[in-house]
């Protein structure tokens, strides 16, 4: 259905860099920026049947959409406070409540094999969101490293790897009524793909010598690397 929306209804041209035929492993964690609900769409159709089946870290606020809520809660999506649930108050609350959510999430993962979705920034990017919070990055909001960290620590080695996606839409302001309006005509996706014998040797063994300032810093130097990847990219739509 994603395919035939994006290539007969809507005519959107993909262009892909770095992305391979198949992988072959049970379990891979994925790293992307977020500017619109149809980076989702997109995300679908590049994996599907390439990779394990998809599952997504969202925020609670989604449980309360209609249809879409009903199918993360059926796929066992965990629920994350974020946003304006997550007061000052509420802050040490809801982390722990986070956490048991992930963890109880990441064991049922466990079962079957999957391609855990991590949106790192919590939210789509807008320049607005960007300057309120301050982020040092052009393109991109400030990544929380929680989610990642939580998934790195449970899965430990039966993660295969990281998938790095980095999108671009043709638009300067992309968001989803623009994508199924037609006004969105290509998209750039490029992939790094990251083993886990190269993740071990950057955050350490997940069991042993695993440190989160550490990987903090890693994956805001991958940040850094995603938002001049962006400009670059950015440079061929003019």
């Amino acid at each position: 259905m994603n395919g035939w929306i994006l290539f007969q209804g809507l005519k959107i041209q993909l262009d892909l860099t770095g992305i391979n035929q198949t992988y072959p492993g049970n379990f891979y964690l994925a790293l992307c920026n977020h500017q619109s609900w149809s980076d989702i769409l997109i995300l679908q159709h590049l994996l599907n049947r390439k990779t394990p089946i998809m599952k997504f870290l969202v925020k609670k606020e989604l449980m309360y959409l209609p249809v879409v809520g009903l199918i993360c809660w059926a796929y066992d999506f965990p629920f994350l406070n974020r946003g304006k649930q997550a007061k000052k108050r509420f802050r040490k609350i809801n982390r722990v409540n986070d956490s048991q959510a992930l963890n109880k999430s990441l064991t049922q993962f466990l079962r079957s094999s999957a391609t855990i979705i991590n949106f790192a920034e919590g939210t789509r990017f807008t320049p607005l969101k960007a300057k309120r919070q301050q982020s040092p990055y052009q393109y991109l909001l400030k990544p929380n490293a929680g989610g990642f960290i939580a998934i790195y620590k449970m899965m430990g080695q039966e993660l295969a790897g990281l998938m790095d996606f980095t999108i671009v839409y043709d638009a300067p302001k992309p968001n989803f009524w623009h994508f199924i309006g037609g006004k969105i005509q290509r998209v750039k996706i490029h992939l790094d793909t990251i083993s886990f014998d190269e993740l071990k040797a950057n955050l350490g063994l997940p069991e042993t010598d695993f440190n989160s300032d550490r990987a903090i810093e890693w994956i805001n130097q991958r940040w850094g690397q995603k938002d001049r990847k962006i400009e670059h990219i950015s440079s061929d739509f003019g």
